[in-house]
């Protein structure tokens, strides 16, 4: 977790945290989901 306390932060320092929590959830959600599952399998019917 980063604290940030009446401090500056750039857009880019954003982006990456952003980006890293993503790829950090993103295997969790995508199992947990199986049309998302699916999409990343290359499927393009939603699941149907």
């Amino acid at each position: 977790m980063l604290a940030l306390t009446a401090a500056t932060i750039s857009s880019r320092s954003v982006c990456d945290i952003v980006n890293a929590t993503v790829a950090a959830v993103r295997p969790q959600l995508a199992a947990a989901t199986p049309v998302a599952a699916a999409a990343e399998e290359g499927e393009t019917d939603g699941g149907r």
